[in-house]
């Protein structure tokens, strides 16, 4: 892992590659740390269940373990490095992967047609 990957993110990049690139994450802070996270809105408690173990997949993956709050129908995430006490660009990395997957639907156009009543949001 290179040196850029683990150094901790000022509030101002964060803030600056949220609004970038992450619309929808969140920077929150308390006395206990720095972290971003998202909810993600589901329609049923199967597929929070379903998009909890994609989460955990990607993370396995790519050897970062993000903070998971699980209800019926939301998902929260919160990624942070305890190794720096802050946010990395492993963060913001593993954000976009879940993000681009978990917010994936098929278009109108796709061999793959989709499911509506499985949508997360």
């Amino acid at each position: 892992m290179n040196a850029i990957a683990k150094r901790r993110l000022s509030p101002a990049e964060c803030h600056a590659l949220l609004e970038q690139q992450l619309p929808h994450w969140s920077l929150q802070s308390s006395d206990q740390g720095t972290w971003i996270q998202r909810e993600y809105q589901t329609r049923s408690w199967a597929m929070t269940l379903h998009a909890a173990h994609t989460v955990g997949f990607l993370a396995e993956v790519g050897w970062h373990h993000p903070r998971l709050v699980l209800e019926y129908n939301a998902l929260k995430v919160e990624l942070y490095s305890h190794d720096v006490g802050g946010i990395t660009m492993r963060d913001m990395e593993l954000a976009l992967r879940i993000e681009d997957v978990l917010t994936w639907i098929p278009g109108a156009d796709d061999a793959l047609p989709g499911h509506a009543r499985r949508r997360v949001a």
